[in-house]
């Protein structure tokens, strides 16, 4: 148990260095935020009138948001890598469980923009709980969540429970 938490400690830190220094700077998260803004408009364009994407800004008549550093998942995505390198498993697991659980939060940090826009049209009020405490506890829960279901799939534990 000792050695993942200090694998799990080195790996995080690692991965939030390389969050910081590199893919918060400008020259690539910028193409990377009006891409989210863009996809987020997209998926919120039956549900919010009048919602559209200008560069990093999500925009609606009444209301309006950028995406910017820590709108985008890597820190999440950071507690799930950092887990599954940390676990003694085959490295093809390894691989499945970072492209999909990767993929899986940066699927589910769109559908957080939609819901943090959402909110700001119609429930303003309750726009700074859900951007600052309630959608980033529930991103993390996520990400833990998923880290935990790959590791009783990387261990094939499902495969050793006896059955009721």
């Amino acid at each position: 148990m000792r050695s993942f938490a200090l694998r799990f400690a080195l790996a995080f830190v690692l991965l939030e260095a390389l969050v910081y220094l590199v893919l918060w700077s400008g020259p690539l998260f910028d193409p990377y935020a009006a891409l989210n803004a863009r996809w987020t408009t997209a998926l919120l364009a039956p549900f919010l009138d009048g919602a559209r994407a200008e560069g990093a800004y999500l925009v609606t008549p009444t209301f309006s948001m950028q995406v910017r550093p820590g709108c985008d998942g890597f820190q999440a995505s950071a507690v799930l890598l950092a887990g599954i390198v940390a676990f003694p498993a085959t490295m093809r697991r390894k691989w499945i469980g970072a492209l999909l659980g990767i993929g899986a939060l940066l699927v589910l940090n769109l559908a957080r923009l939609g819901v943090l826009l959402w909110t700001g049209v119609h429930a303003r009020g309750s726009f700074q709980s859900m951007h600052l405490e309630i959608l980033p506890a529930v991103f993390v829960g996520v990400a833990l969540f998923l880290l935990l279901g790959w590791a009783v799939w990387a261990r094939g534990a499902t495969e050793r429970c006896p059955a009721p």
